[in-house]
Formats: C-alpha cells, sequence, structure tokens
C-alpha cells in the first residue's frame, strides 16, 4: 500500500458542480457560506437541481442576492427549501 498525500486526497474528491450537488438529498440542512464566501457555481446548480428536492434547510447569514434561492423560496407552490438567514434585503 502507498504512502498518500494531502493532494491526491483532494483530487479524488474533486467533483463537477453537478456532481456535487446531486449529493445533496432532500431534508437536509445546508450551510452556505456568506457574502464573497458564497459559492456562486454551486448555488446555482442547487437553484437548478432544485426540482428533484424537498424540504431543504439552507442556512446563511447573508446572501449577495445573486442566486434565485430567494425565488424558489418564495413560491408558493414550492416546498423544496426553507431558508434561515441573517439578513435577506437589498444589497444595493
Amino acid at each position: 500500500m502507498g504512502y498518500r498525500t494531502w493532494p491526491d486526497e483532494y483530487l479524488q474528491k474533486c467533483a463537477s458542480p453537478q456532481e456535487a450537488v446531486q449529493r445533496i438529498q432532500s431534508g437536509q440542512r445546508i450551510f452556505i457560506g456568506t457574502a464573497c464566501g458564497e459559492p456562486q457555481t454551486l448555488v446555482q446548480e442547487l437553484a437548478a437541481q432544485s426540482g428533484r428536492l424537498a424540504d431543504v434547510e439552507i442556512i446563511q447569514l447573508y446572501s449577495q442576492e445573486v442566486s434565485p434561492l430567494t425565488l424558489i423560496a418564495d413560491r408558493t407552490e414550492s416546498n423544496c427549501f426553507t431558508l434561515r438567514s441573517f439578513y435577506l434585503g437589498s444589497v444595493k
């Protein structure tokens, strides 16, 4: 058995945004990084895959509001996301 270094582990864990979000299941809780730490590509993919999810709780301190998660959570017919945030207002 060979010796593994952290770069080996990193390369093994790399995934596309689609593959990463596909690992999220209904009923789970997700923390999304705040402001400039918000992973835009992953958030956009999460919104794109929202149709397969239900009852996902999203926790975030502050959203840049450049992603469609707020709009999806506000739809009355949608129960895929529940947003828990300390600030949901305009950043303008």
